[in-house]
């Protein structure tokens, strides 16, 4: 538990090898996956702290149209979509 006001200590983490590229001749499409964990929180906690002021600024990134996200106890699951031209 942090003090109020406190920001959490978070890891966040980006497995590039699992950086999902399909190009076809329509459309590009990339996908990308990462992982926060905060130990110890409870998925309402990671919802509250990290998840949601995560999720906003993603949203101000004009290029991801589609952001799938899973809290749980202790981390943060993240799936920003993008799409290219097509």
């Amino acid at each position: 538990m942090t003090a109020r006001g406190e920001r959490p200590e978070i890891e966040p983490t980006m497995d590039l090898d699992k950086l999902n590229e399909r190009v076809s001749a329509a459309r590009a499409e990339t996908e990308a996956r990462g992982e926060t964990f905060y130990p110890g929180a409870s998925p309402d906690r990671v919802e509250a702290l990290v998840t949601k002021p995560l999720e906003d600024e993603l949203r101000e990134i004009s290029e991801i149209e589609e952001l799938r996200s899973t809290s749980s106890s202790g981390v943060l699951r993240s799936t920003p979509c993008c799409q290219g031209p097509g």
